[in-house]
């Protein structure tokens, strides 16, 4: 699972009054994640021949055609609309197991359609989609950096070593992106995050490696990027402008949505969503604590929601639909003001169980089931908060 919060759960068994979020960030530094990333309906995408990021100094965003005429800037903004929530609910639905591809063609540099999930398999990445198409994306898309799918499964983003900047690419135009910043390549040898707004023209770029940390908020539309502080972990952000930030302590976790005052919650947790539709309620997975148990904090299989602005939570709502081989473990994307995604685990890696995709809903509980991913060392599912 991931290294920071194998480190948040180990410091939450140790003294209290304690800034678990910095202790746990220096401890992640200090050896590589070993993950299980997840997202709302799919996967990686790579860029292949014919297609140039130009990247330079903290300034707009540019793409290059073969021709190597620079993209128009309204062809920009036009695109960094956010994406109608009706798109994702209507095809977030289960896929055929038969009409999944056997063998993995190599990704083509534009015409690939929305992802179900991307996996990787003997350290490449593979794409599979909602069709049931699967690609070979290990040539693009290498190492064990950040990778990150829209809510829609349409566009992806990851590292480029080559460049040494985020990219962002729409699979089925092949159009690229490239982050305005530059980052060595063991920004991301510890801990790491990546978050994408719905459209995939803002995210929140978060890496701890090598003794030098970025946490930074990057608007492509605008070319402009800022620095958030390190010792706030990213949720979510929004096409609108709504970050919000997380920073667990031993005995509460605090929550801020950038440009609204911070609220408390009485948990020590990290497992949220996104927000919600309405651009203020948050759900997360409820947890028991117990000094007597190990571990000492454990989740109870149910879901919260909260007001992220003005704080207040609403009464616990229990789980039904997920079975108990199966534990709940990541919150993601929104299908509907109802409904979230849930990514919900094997208990054991040995009862030949695989990590399984549901739409919850909020209010009753219920859980409907949407597929089931791959049984790799790593996946990601797009919109999930991981």
């Amino acid at each position: 699972m991931n290294a920071l919060r194998d480190d948040l759960h180990e410091l939450a068994l140790e003294a209290p009054s304690v800034d678990l979020a910095s202790r746990a960030l220096a401890g992640a530094r200090r050896r590589r994640a070993v993950r299980l990333t997840v997202s709302v309906a799919a996967a990686v995408a790579v860029v292949t021949g014919g297609v140039a990021v130009a990247v330079g100094a903290p300034e707009r965003a540019t793409v290059v055609t073969p021709q190597m005429s620079p993209l128009p800037s309204d062809v920009i903004s036009q695109e960094a609309r956010p994406l109608p929530s009706d798109v994702i609910s209507q095809e977030a639905r289960p896929l055929p197991s038969d009409m999944i591809t056997q063998e993995a063609r190599p990704l083509p540099g534009n015409g690939v359609g929305a992802l179900l999930e991307a996996y990787q398999q003997q350290g490449r990445w593979h794409l599979r989609t909602r069709e049931g198409q699967s690609y070979d994306a290990g040539e693009v898309i290498q190492g064990d950096g950040p990778l990150s799918i829209t809510a829609d499964g349409r566009r992806i983003a990851y590292f480029d070593r080559k460049l040494r900047t985020i990219v962002v690419r729409d699979l089925a135009s092949g159009q690229i992106w490239g982050a305005p910043l530059q980052l060595p390549a063991r920004t991301f040898d510890a801990e790491y995050a990546l978050r994408l707004s719905p459209s995939g023209m803002r995210m929140i770029v978060a890496g701890w490696g090598a003794g030098r940390g970025r946490n930074v908020l990057v608007d492509l539309v605008k070319g402009s990027v800022k620095e958030l502080d390190r010792a706030w972990f990213p949720v979510s952000v929004s096409d609108t402008g709504a970050t919000v930030l997380i920073r667990p302590f031993d005995d509460h976790t605090s929550l801020r949505v950038l440009g609204h005052d911070q609220i408390t919650l009485p948990d020590f947790t990290y497992d949220f969503s996104p927000l919600a539709p309405d651009g203020r309620t948050i759900a997360r997975l409820g947890q028991t604590h117990d000094p007597d148990r190990r571990p000492q904090i454990q989740q109870d299989r149910t879901i919260i929601l909260t007001d992220a602005l003005a704080g207040g939570d609403r009464p616990r709502v229990k789980l039904s639909g997920v079975p108990s081989e199966l534990n709940p473990a990541r919150l993601g994307a929104w299908l509907s003001a109802d409904e979230v995604t849930l990514l919900a685990v094997p208990t054991s890696a040995r009862d030949g169980n695989a990590a399984t995709v549901y739409a919850v809903n909020v209010r009753t509980g219920q859980a409907r089931k949407l597929f089931v991913t791959q049984d790799a060392p790593r996946t990601t599912v797009p919109g999930l908060v991981s």
